[in-house]
This record gives C-alpha cells, sequence and structure tokens, in this order.
C-alpha cells in the first residue's frame, strides 16, 4: 500500500513492525548504575557507554548517548525502562 511503512527490526527478545510513529527515549546517566539489565532485554537500543552506564545505540541516537528516538512499538523499550532497578530510562 502506497504511503504505508512497514519496517521490521529485530532482536533476541524484541520485533518490531513499525507504522512510523517515533517515542523519546531519555536515559538520566546520573541514576544509572550501569548494571546492563536494559543492554539484556534491549540490545538493539541499549549499549553500555565508554563511562560504564547505559547508552543509546548509535542507530535511535540524538544529540548525545542519553538520548534517542525509537519506533514507538518497539516493547523491548518499555520492558528495559520498567526493569531498570534505579529507574534511569523513560520513555515518552
Amino acid at each position: 500500500m502506497t504511503g504505508e511503512r512497514n519496517d521490521t527490526v529485530k532482536n533476541e527478545k524484541c520485533i518490531s513492525v513499525g507504522d512510523g510513529a517515533m517515542a523519546k527515549v531519555k536515559i538520566d546517566k546520573n541514576l544509572c548504575t550501569g548494571c546492563a539489565l536494559c543492554t539484556t532485554i534491549c540490545g538493539e537500543v541499549f549499549e553500555l557507554g565508554a563511562d560504564g552506564k547505559a547508552s543509546i545505540t548509535e542507530r535511535y541516537r540524538s544529540d548525545d548517548e542519553s538520548t534517542g528516538e525509537v519506533p514507538d512499538d518497539i516493547e523491548c523499550v518499555d520492558s528495559a525502562a520498567e526493569s531498570c532497578p534505579m529507574g534511569a530510562i523513560s520513555k515518552e
């Protein structure tokens, strides 16, 4: 169908068929302890940075490694945010 987007993003725990809607994701580096739970749950979006704390992968990164935009329907982002023991991940 013309004008529709149908992207598929695959990760071990994350499959998305996107409709084009994007969500803002932010990591509060002051709260993050670098436990890497988010990278285990959603490695497509999160990785550990040089500082040993969570970062947004380059694919979804915005201005810096702590902010990014991801397809809204990548459910593993919600799971990672809910599972973060420090509450360092937010999604809008």
